[in-house]
């Protein structure tokens, strides 16, 4: 999916959360399978995969990172994207190769390339877990 060999995925815990969560609908405030929305999923992610507590939410998520260019991103980096000329409305996480894992307002969790047509244009920053 990521074009990236099973060789090269490291983090067995990270990959089997995302199959877990892959196609769960959004649901804005949501924090279960039967809805939820990208901060919520992030914060998931971060206790269940990385056993981090995080902020609950985007607005909070942004003030917890140390600021990364797009080429130095690493996997388990937040992205954030600014949609509806709101800073930092959306958040993701970075995995490999170009990709990071959202829970989209269309398609719910799902793995998507950062460089997406659609969706770059509102990439706004990334970086790493202080």
């Amino acid at each position: 999916m990521m074009d990236v060999s099973t060789k090269r995925l490291h983090n067995n815990k990270l990959y089997n959360f995302i199959n877990e969560w892959e196609g769960v609908k959004y649901r804005n405030g949501g924090l279960n399978k039967t809805g939820i929305d990208c901060s919520g999923f992030v914060y998931l992610l971060y206790k269940e995969v990385y056993n981090k507590e995080i902020p609950r939410n985007t607005s909070q998520q942004i003030n917890i990172i140390k600021r990364k260019f797009e080429g130095s991103l690493k996997e388990g980096d937040l992205v954030f994207f600014d949609y509806d000329n709101k800073k930092f409305s959306h958040v993701g996480v970075f995995l490999q190769n170009g990709y990071y894992v959202h829970a989209s307002t269309r398609r719910g969790v799902m793995v998507q390339k950062l460089k997406d047509p659609y969706t770059y244009k509102y990439f706004s920053r990334g970086g790493s877990i202080r």
